[in-house]
């Protein structure tokens, strides 16, 4: 009753008040008072009001039009605040005209006393049901609020279908008000059939894919009580494998009430996938070796050989520097069900400004995949290669066997542009060769926080590396550590940081030695300006060492190579084009001159 006397009470309010007269094109100012002390409901209460609401702009052309949208607004603010519990809710306008001829709407809101919960039913097929309170959101003694009510029904009606019940059908919750307790009691009502086990399992519209290669993804037992976790489970694992556009599990009901038995319907994806993609990094500063790789990496791949999603690719990477083609084979599950295995082989030609290699590898891998984000590789690999220093044009064969092991943590969403999210890669590679053993260890972390969602990013980067084992001389020079260029320290020319020794042919000019250990950190708040543009300015700094231990080299601050800049992204079909501008702040460049860096690139420096 008290809904219906409000609405009329305003309505007569609206028609009656003498102040109100015809005007076009009626300015007006909107407040509403007495939800002081539940601010999130008061702001609500404005967002929902056409009136109210400072997001919109609202013109009221008429007082009939003002009459019409105020008992709207009144029937919405009170069911709001019903539905938190306020049963007892009054609202009265008032309205006067100013002298400039603006009218001035207030909105009184008489709250009341705030309704709790008395009493909380559950209700299967007619009877009471017991079930955790732990469970629910609404529990006895607090307010009522109508948004926690309905997600409650969808818990309890999820909890069911994990409890045994495969058919369920929710029906309309009461609450019943008791205005004189100031207190509700509340009743859910469901309509589940019988409890029950799963059934015999029919796979249905597979090609090419195994049936028992499925077997392996389904999360339950004929026997087992029946849950629709299981069958969501088992849906996600089976469109994780990319071999399905669509993955549909339905129980299925059977003479036997308290066993269903259980359809899979399943739409194979296509399996052979041809890409090809282009990349390219430009370097416009004049001193810089390698100024610019521009190439093509075209990709074959099918991703079911023979049944059991057994990935076979090629991939070939053709630029000015670097010819290379990859062919590998994969065999997910292989064993434990996380696990991948793999085996690979390649063959490459580089040529760079430093020295030029040519030669193959290959061997065998495992992956094991602790949760989609963590994993850890385990690797067999024999390298084979020649390679020849420009700096005295002296050629060395090498061989080696090395076991790469890697541990990774990824939790980026976007691989591309990373707006969130941690990638962190810890390895450790063990090389035994004709001539001599050696190890690499490689920390490479980078971190993405966003402090404005879409708006504003606080991106770092660090890597710690290092070469032990060998002498520095001895040491092969692909091997070596490197810094300075597009993908860390910016302010300087690609490898430019430490020592260099003179080109063999053109002795002015110098080649990087590189090193045996290095360690840099990278900083760069990236902030969106207008689509499709965004921006970052970042910061640099690091130091390399032909020793092992990269610290005896910084004993403070002025010891370090450093950079600052500034980039520019253009988000295109193909990924961000990234421009890069970096000065170099160190004083002291051994290899180069002080200057503006910049580079032209697909993607992010990190």
């Amino acid at each position: 009753m008290a809904h219906v006397f409000l609405t009329l009470a305003a309505s007569i309010f609206i028609w009656l008040s003498p102040t109100l007269g015809a005007a076009p094109n009626i300015n007006y100012k909107a407040t509403i008072v007495g939800l002081e002390l539940f601010p999130d409901i008061e702001q609500s209460s404005k967002k929902m009001s056409q009136i109210l609401n400072p997001d919109t702009d609202f013109v009221l052309t008429s007082e009939g039009v003002l009459r019409d949208i105020l008992k709207e607004d009144i029937y919405q603010i009170y069911a709001y605040l019903q539905s938190y519990g306020f049963y007892d809710a009054k609202i009265f306008p008032e309205i006067e005209i100013t002298s400039e001829q603006e009218y001035k709407i207030i909105l009184h809101v008489e709250a009341g006393e705030r309704y709790s919960i008395n009493r909380i039913d559950v209700l299967v097929n007619g009877k009471d049901f017991s079930i955790d309170p732990e469970l629910l959101s609404t529990k006895k003694d607090t307010p009522i609020i109508h948004e926690l009510i309905l997600n409650d029904k969808n818990k309890i009606a999820l909890f069911l279908k994990q409890s045994g019940y495969a058919f369920v059908e929710t029906l309309d919750e009461l609450v019943e008000i008791n205005h004189d307790a100031l207190f509700g009691n509340i009743t859910y009502s469901f309509k589940a059939g019988a409890k029950g086990t799963f059934g015999t399992s029919a796979i249905n519209g597979l090609s090419t894919v195994s049936k028992d290669y499925i077997q392996k993804f389904i999360q339950w037992k004929t026997g087992d009580i029946y849950s629709i976790e299981h069958t969501n489970k088992t849906e996600q694992l089976l469109l994780d494998t990319g071999l399905f556009d669509s993955v549909l599990i339905t129980p299925i009901a059977t003479s036997n009430p308290h066993e269903f038995n259980i359809e899979i319907k399943l739409t194979e994806s296509k399996h052979n996938h041809i890409q090809f993609n282009v990349y390219g990094n430009i370097a416009l500063s004049n001193n810089e070796s390698n100024r610019y790789e521009i190439g093509a990496i075209p990709k074959y791949k099918h991703d079911n050989v023979v049944g059991a999603n057994e990935v076979f690719e090629i991939t070939a990477i053709l630029s000015n520097i670097v010819q290379d083609v990859n062919v590998s084979l994969k065999k997910p599950h292989l064993g434990l069900f996380n696990t991948t295995g793999r085996i690979f082989f390649s063959g490459e030609r580089r040529t760079y400004e430093a020295y030029s290699r040519l030669g193959i590898d290959g061997g065998l891998g495992l992956d094991y995949k602790f949760t989609p984000q963590v994993s850890v590789d385990l690797s067999s690999v024999y390298e084979k290669y020649s390679l020849e220093r420009k700096t005295d044009l002296q050629k060395n064969s090498y061989d080696f066997f090395g076991f790469p092991l890697t541990f990774r943590i990824d939790t980026r969403e976007d691989k591309i542009f990373s707006r969130s999210g941690l990638q962190l890669d810890v390895s450790w590679t063990p090389y035994i060769g004709s001539q001599y053993s050696m190890q690499h260890f490689l920390v490479k972390g980078n971190v993405y926080l966003p402090i404005i969602k879409e708006y504003f990013i606080l991106a770092g980067w660090g890597m710690w590396h290092c070469l032990s084992g060998v002498s520095f001389d001895n040491s092969p020079i692909d091997k070596r550590v490197y810094l300075g260029g597009s993908q860390n320290l910016r302010g300087y020319s690609t490898d430019a940081i430490g020592k260099a020794d003179p080109l063999k042919k053109d002795p002015t000019k110098l080649i990087p030695r590189g090193g045996l250990s290095a360690l840099a950190f990278g900083l760069e708040p990236r902030f969106a300006l207008y689509h499709p543009l965004w921006a970052a300015v970042f910061c640099d700094v690091g130091q390399i060492s032909e020793s092992e231990n990269i610290f005896k080299e910084i004993h403070s601050a002025s010891r370090l190579y450093w950079d600052v800049g500034f980039s520019l992204f253009y988000f295109t079909g193909f990924g961000p084009l990234r421009l890069d501008i970096a000065y170099p702040i160190t004083d002291n460049i051994p290899n180069e001159k002080k200057e503006f860096k910049f580079y032209i690139s697909f993607g992010q420096a990190f």
